[in-house]
């Protein structure tokens, strides 16, 4: 009676959008139990489908514009989501957290902790499971492996890693053509065009569009002084805005199957997505670690490593 009057009242729906992997781990709590009286079969019948109504509901009739913006860029410094906790735990919640909402992020995380977790290979399968991340693209991979922020996982099998965790299909790397300097890109609105490219093709396997090459489009808000929150980096969704591009929209890229990588060409260090936004200060634009002042000459990349399926 207690479970049953906790179940009533929970919010689900925020549940799965906050943190999924607690969502998905009161599901397996349920499937786990024993002796279900057809009751409580209802019950969680009653609570499955009033989740799925409610994504229904929000993808037919929505109340507000989408968010379009590209999830995995300023989850916040990693400081925060650990907390306080030992590093015997700091694993636990990189695999648990809800902040952490993709195997690239997942292992960017890891990469930060080098020297003090040593996950085996067994308990980073099963966290991949659990939490149902989709592979990565072959090209993140090798980024990993030369970086000096993977040396330490080079004993950990991480050949097992790369075999069984990427994806050359339905995962591919697009990267803007220009380079530039992280100034420029803070403090200028603005959109970006990528274009497909590999092996020669520039088109998706599969793609029918007559309209110029296979990509996407994102848009930049620029860091303001007025608001610290305005910067922002979204996918450009509008199908009219593609109109003038060389490239054709494709809809099943969305906002959450992109991982965009910021990468500094001045060091060979592996980038992660755990900053705060960038910000104004006196002698420049803060990012991370670093501030970049108009007369900074720092270049960075930005890629997008994406699934279309």
């Amino acid at each position: 009676v207690n479970v049953k009057y906790l179940l009533d009242r929970v919010d689900l729906e925020h549940c799965l959008e906050v943190d999924d992997a607690l969502f998905y781990s009161l599901f397996e709590k349920l499937e786990a139990l024993e002796d279900l009286s057809a009751a409580d079969l209802r019950e969680i019948l009653h609570l499955s489908n009033a989740t799925t109504r409610h994504f229904i509901n929000r993808a037919t009739h929505p109340s507000a514009p989408p968010d379009n913006s590209i999830q995995n860029l300023f989850a916040g410094p990693l400081s925060e989501i650990i907390g306080s906790a030992p590093d015997e735990e700091i694993f636990s919640i990189l695999a648990n957290s809800g902040k952490v909402k993709s195997l690239y992020m997942f292992f960017e995380g890891l990469s930060a902790f080098r020297g003090r977790i040593y996950p085996t290979v067994t308990e980073i399968d099963e966290a991949i499971k659990k939490r149902r991340w989709k592979p990565v693209v072959p090209e993140f991979f090798e980024r990993m492996e030369y970086s000096s922020y993977y040396s330490d996982y080079r004993y950990n099998n991480l050949d097992h890693i790369k075999n069984n965790h990427i994806d050359n299909n339905a995962n591919f790397m697009m990267e803007l053509p220009q380079k530039m300097r992280w100034y420029e890109f803070f403090m200028n609105t603005r959109e970006y065009v990528f274009v497909f490219s590999r092996f020669g093709l520039t088109r998706i396997p599969g793609c029918t569009s007559t309209h110029g090459k296979c990509g996407l489009c994102i848009s930049v808000t620029a860091v303001s002084e007025d608001n610290p929150e305005a910067f922002n980096i979204e996918l450009v969704t509008d199908e009219a805005s593609y109109g003038g591009l060389p490239i054709h929209r494709h809809p099943e890229i969305t906002p959450s199957r992109i991982h965009l990588a910021l990468v500094s060409t001045r060091w060979s260090t592996f980038q992660n997505s755990y900053q705060r936004k960038p910000f104004l200060t006196a002698d420049g634009v803060r990012y991370g670690d670093d501030v970049y002042s108009a007369r900074s000459t720092d270049q960075l990349r930005v890629i997008a490593y994406v699934r279309i399926e």
